[in-house]
């Protein structure tokens, strides 16, 4: 059965019309608009332990290295939100890393921001290509994407959440690292009756 030029075009279309309307909602879903401040609590990420990392889809077994266990600093953040974005972040890791590589969860302390890192052993990633990976419907053309299940919406629903808990994220990939995405969050203040 062969298509016309009409056929195309009506395809095209209706394609861009529900790329527009799944668009409008996920960014509706998750804008600053919609940021809840009685949702925003002191979170200790020592939560990410062992049995929330057996939880997540590792298939393949992929060992993680989980420093963030030893964590003592904590982020202001909406806990189920916050939770969301590192499941999607390890999850990734754990399906597009190179076989027999681990996954690694790390923090540092920038300036008043803690910086969550997840790092996977991964071919270096162009600039060009890193700066369209938040963007909707966007993948790594690579054996590893045409091999995996996805819809290339996971990076831009994380950087909403992030964002709308008034974080920051960003993507980096070099020889050295591979793949990692840092996520910087607010530090949470000590108040004087919890010193």
């Amino acid at each position: 059965m062969e298509f016309g030029a009409d056929a195309w075009w009506l395809v095209s279309l209706g394609l861009t019309a529900v790329t527009s309307i799944i668009g409008y909602f996920l960014k509706r879903t998750i804008s600053k608009q919609d940021k809840h401040e009685e949702d925003i609590n002191h979170i200790k990420l020592t939560y990410v332990n062992k049995e929330e990392l057996k939880e997540l889809k590792n298939d393949t077994n992929k060992e993680i290295i989980n420093n963030l266990k030893d964590c003592p600093i904590e982020i202001l953040a909406d806990n189920d939100r916050i939770e969301q974005v590192f499941v999607n972040l390890i999850e990734n890791a754990i399906k597009y890393s190179k076989e027999d590589s681990p996954i690694t969860l790390d923090y540092e302390i920038r300036n008043d921001r803690l910086a969550v890192s997840v790092k996977n052993d991964y071919d270096v990633i162009p600039r060009e290509k890193l700066k369209t990976l938040f963007d909707k419907f966007t993948r790594v053309d690579d054996s590893t994407t045409r091999t995996t299940r996805g819809t290339g919406l996971g990076l831009f629903i994380v950087k909403g959440l992030v964002e709308a808990m008034d974080g920051e994220i960003r993507l980096y990939s070099n020889e050295e690292c591979g793949f990692c995405v840092k996520v910087f969050m607010p530090i949470a203040e000590i108040e004087e009756d919890m010193v």
